[in-house]
Formats: structure tokens, C-alpha cells, sequence
């Protein structure tokens, strides 16, 4: 009955292969000493124990799960194991705005669909859940309105961000410079690497965040944008180019098949060394939403914790999660493990997101190598490891996608797929023809899908 308290936060405690739900109640009477909470190792199995109030054992936990800088914290363990979507919805989300999660419209703005000149569209207010269960407007920048290539300028320390191949890099000072009103506008923004693949692999420029922290965008087009993640080719040919514009197509087809899902916008970005002060190159790249500024525009919040199965989720945004992954032949995820998986809690439940396509077999770049433990040679195998729903829910799914069939493919014929160079955009509509004949086929749906989904991981 506490877990609506701001004071109390969830912690997850994993002993034994067995998940138990545990609370933390912050008290301001006296100063926590981790010392005197943790006492001596207790028990036949030699494990340290965590003692109560009144000196009885409470379960074993890992100190590494234990929270920093907290006032005298008390445990108290839950008689059962809670899932992770009902804990949130008792942590006072219910208040948040209505998301129809069967409603495959992108809402306005999104780059679903673009024929011909992108049209300027009214920044519409969403809203955001409080600690009060009161909604307050949330404002969508105009920068993810238009499809069209947004021109702009990069200045930074290029051998720092190069050479920033570390977990956690450091932030570097840089500017980002673009075109408004017949003026060029200059904003100072702070970048750092990201990634873990692409951030090995990339020789010509790694993935970066692009943070604005410090910037005045009120005035501009990047009002209302905190920071996004920039995603340029990982080296020098032309075909890394065509790779990261295929990347970027399949952020709008999940915009076609799910309105929980990230805005993406083209950019043709020009990055100019700050040490020199001359430009290193130009090319096409994409900048994708953060997931905080996600969430706040569907009335959620982010959930960043490890451990979901099918069950915690919503059962419906699972499904297309799974089946989008299948479609555009991508195994380089984890739900589980936030691998590629974003978590998002709305109205109705915790709803998991896809970002980072690069390896998808639709696109196959000659970096992307599958896992060996999943049984395929080739990322162009199509492999379902897509989370175990009903099969109403997947006949459901497949019929929606099966619905949006022809705006797919319009996305490769548009201004945007007029940019895979080469027959990328031959390719990818052949690749989607065979997907689809599959999904028409209630025998392969069988197969390959329902008989193939995963209860974790």
C-alpha cells in the first residue's frame, strides 16, 4: 500500500535463479552506516545477511544491488514475487493518458509517411503524468515534423571523439550550426560517444550523443529537443552511407506498425575538426528521439531495469516488438537485458521499444555477424526470438502489418528511398515480398513464430 510514496523505490533482489520484490523506504532520523546494516555473514550458506529491526534474518542480498548516498533505509520483503508491470501501475502511472495500443496512425508529425514537399505541421501538446496524477502539456519539437534532410554543421575535436572508445567516454565541447530564417545559427552543445558495436567498428565516425544542455534552442527548431543520438556512417565508402539511409527507413516502417516508437529525422550533416577548423566530411546521417522525450510525449516514463519476461509487458506492443524484429531480419536485441530494447510505462503496462537496426539481415552490412548460439550462418536468416504471446495476439499483429503492406513499400519508392543508392531499395521491397508471403501462410506462422517465441531473453 506504500508503493505509491515517492519515499519508496523498488529493488530487485535475484537469489538462486528467483526473483523476490523488495522496497526501500527512506527515513531522515539518522545517517545510514552500510557497516552496521550488513553486520557478519550469517547462515549455513555462508552468505550476508541483512538484519530487521528486531534482529531477525531478512533474505540475502547482493550488496552491489544496495543503493549510495541514501538516509537509513529500512527493507521490507513482499510475501510474493511481483511482476514488473504491476508494480508500475501501483506506482501511480495509472494516471497517465490514454494510448490506443492497437492504433497503428503515427500521431502527426511522424515521419511515416512523406510524398513529395514535407508540410509543416502544428506542434501538438501531449501530456505527461505528475507525481499528483495531474497531466501537464508536453510540447513536440518541429524538428521531427519533416522528412526532408536537415542541413547542418558539426564542430568538434575530431581526434578526441575518434579516439573516445570507452565505455563511458567523456563529454566533449563542440557546436552545431544550421540555417534558420536566411541566418546561420550557432548553438553550443556537448557530444560523447555511444554504442557498443558501432563504436568498435566505426573508423570514419562513431555513434554520438548530442546534448544541448547549456544551449538556448527556444527560439529555434530544436526547441523542446534535450539531446538525441546521431547515427553516421561507420566508415568511409559510400556504401556505409546507403546503410545508415536503410537504418533509417526502418524507423519510419515501425512508425507505420506502432505509435510507441522513436521519431527519426534525416540529417546531412557536414563535421568540421575544431583542431584544424577545416571540414573532415559531409554526409548523410540520422538523429534519433530520446527515450526520455519519447516517454514524456506518450504520458509514460522510461523504465531502465533488467529482467522483463512476456508477462510484465504489454501483451500487443510485444507482439509488433517481436514481429518487427522477424520482418526486417534482426537478432541483435535483447529485451531482457535492455539490449536494443528500451522500456517505456504507459496507462496499460510496460511497453517495450527497438532501436539499433544496423545488423538487420533487410540491410546486411558486412559487419553484421549473427550470434553463433542462435543456430543461423547468415544475418539474412530469419529467426523469431520475438517473447511468447497468445496467438490471437500475433493473428492480430500479422494482420495489421499485413495492412500496412503497401505503405511500406511506398517508403522505398519515396524522396527518402530515392536515397539508397544502388538497389538497396529494390532489395529491401523483395526482402519484405518474401516476409510477408511467409506471414500469409498460417503453417510458417506456426513454425516459425508461434513455436519459436521465447518466455525470457
Amino acid at each position: 500500500q506504500h508503493a505509491g510514496d515517492p519515499r519508496w523505490r523498488d529493488v530487485h533482489e535475484w537469489l538462486a535463479g528467483e526473483r523476490r520484490q523488495l522496497f526501500c523506504r527512506d527515513d531522515v532520523e539518522a545517517t545510514f552506516d552500510h557497516a552496521a546494516c550488513w553486520g557478519n555473514p550469517g547462515g549455513g550458506n555462508g552468505r550476508r545477511r541483512l538484519m530487521a529491526p528486531k534482529g531477525s534474518a531478512q533474505h540475502a542480498i547482493s550488496k552491489a544491488l544496495w543503493p549510495t548516498g541514501r538516509e537509513r533505509i529500512t527493507l521490507v520483503p513482499t510475501m510474493r514475487t511481483l511482476a514488473l508491470s504491476k508494480i508500475l501501475l501501483v506506482a501511480g502511472l495509472l494516471a497517465a493518458p490514454d494510448l490506443r495500443a492497437q492504433d497503428t496512425t503515427p500521431p502527426k508529425g511522424k515521419h511515416g509517411k512523406a510524398q513529395g514537399k514535407a508540410k509543416k505541421v502544428k506542434t501538438q501538446d501531449t501530456t505527461q503524468a505528475t507525481a499528483e496524477g495531474k497531466a501537464k502539456p508536453v510540447k513536440v519539437s518541429h524538428f521531427w515534423d519533416s522528412v526532408d534532410p536537415f542541413e547542418m554543421t558539426l564542430t568538434l575535436n575530431l581526434k578526441r571523439v575518434r579516439n573516445d572508445k570507452m565505455a563511458s567516454a567523456p563529454w566533449e565541447p563542440a557546436t552545431l550550426s544550421f540555417a534558420d530564417s536566411g541566418t546561420t545559427v550557432t548553438l553550443p552543445i556537448r557530444v560523447r560517444t555511444r554504442g557498443i558495436s558501432r563504436l568498435k567498428i566505426c573508423t570514419h565516425f562513431p555513434p554520438i550523443w548530442v546534448d544541448f544542455v547549456g544551449g538556448d534552442t527556444k527560439k529555434h527548431i530544436f526547441s523542446h529537443v534535450k539531446r538525441f543520438k546521431l547515427v553516421s556512417p561507420c566508415k568511409p565508402q559510400s556504401v556505409f552511407e546507403r546503410y545508415v539511409i536503410e537504418e533509417y527507413n526502418l524507423y519510419r516502417v515501425l512508425g507505420l506498425l506502432t505509435p510507441v516508437s522513436h521519431f527519426a529525422r534525416i540529417v546531412h550533416v557536414t563535421v568540421v575538426d575544431s583542431a584544424s577548423q577545416k571540414p573532415d566530411f559531409t554526409r548523410y546521417a540520422y538523429a534519433l528521439e530520446d527515450v526520455d522525450d519519447l516517454a514524456a510525449r506518450l504520458g509514460g516514463k522510461k523504465f531502465a531495469v533488467e529482467g522483463a519476461t512476456a508477462g510484465d509487458m504489454q501483451q500487443h506492443q510485444t507482439a509488433v516488438f517481436g514481429l518487427f524484429e522477424y520482418m526486417i531480419g534482426n537478432t541483435d536485441f535483447s529485451i531482457y537485458a535492455l539490449h536494443n530494447a528500451e522500456l517505456v510505462t504507459l496507462h496499460d503496462g510496460v511497453y517495450p521499444i527497438p532501436h539499433d537496426f544496423d545488423q538487420a539481415g533487410v540491410i546486411n552490412p558486412p559487419y553484421a555477424i549473427p550470434d553463433p548460439k542462435l543456430g543461423i550462418r547468415n544475418v539474412t536468416d530469419r529467426l523469431y526470438r520475438g517473447l511468447c504471446v497468445s496467438p490471437d495476439t500475433i493473428a492480430t499483429v500479422v494482420k495489421e502489418f499485413q495492412d500496412k503492406r503497401s505503405a511500406i513499400n511506398a517508403l522505398y519508392a519515396d524522396t527518402i528511398g530515392k536515397l539508397i543508392s544502388g538497389n538497396g531499395a529494390k532489395e529491401s521491397v523483395r526482402w519484405f515480398d518474401d516476409v510477408f508471403s511467409d506471414l500469409a501462410n498460417p503453417k510458417t506462422v506456426k513454425n516459425d513464430i508461434l513455436d519459436k517465441c521465447r518466455d525470457v531473453r
